[in-house]
């Protein structure tokens, strides 16, 4: 009888984790997520003192930004390379629009903002399979 209690009870405790880590993995192979088009232009905002007619030009750069980031990101699916050369395009791009709309005293203030922040290239990934060492190593 004891012995079918703790057989039951580790079963449970086992399928339980297994239905946790099911329902955790898709969040967790999202990656960070964007800040949006609203929390971006607050973050410069606080950088920059920005006026209502820069808030407004700025959110319809970043619009056309991130539209042509998606097209960029769907014509190069599989090519990782190309993809990273088009958003680092991309990226200039936009942040050449924004420094015209600025005067020189915010200007200056982005070019800090830009040096400070962290500029992350996406990982390379390894690849899956059945072709690597395995979870072992041997």
């Amino acid at each position: 009888m004891k012995r079918n209690l703790i057989l039951t009870a580790l079963f449970l405790a086992l399928s339980t984790q297994f239905i946790f880590a099911q329902r955790m993995r898709p969040q967790m192979m999202q990656g960070p997520k964007q800040p949006t088009i609203d929390q971006r232009i607050k973050n410069l905002d606080a950088v920059l003192n920005l006026t209502a007619d820069q808030k407004k030009a700025i959110h319809k750069i970043f619009e056309d930004a991130d539209a042509r980031m998606k097209k960029i990101y769907e014509q190069n699916k599989g090519n990782r390379q190309a993809m990273r050369a088009a958003a680092v395009d991309q990226r200039e791009k936009t942040n050449t629009q924004i420094l015209n709309l600025l005067n020189d005293s915010q200007k200056e203030k982005y070019k800090n903002y830009l040096k400070q922040r962290p500029n992350r290239p996406m990982p390379e990934r390894r690849p899956r399979g059945r072709g690597g060492r395995g979870r072992m190593g041997f």
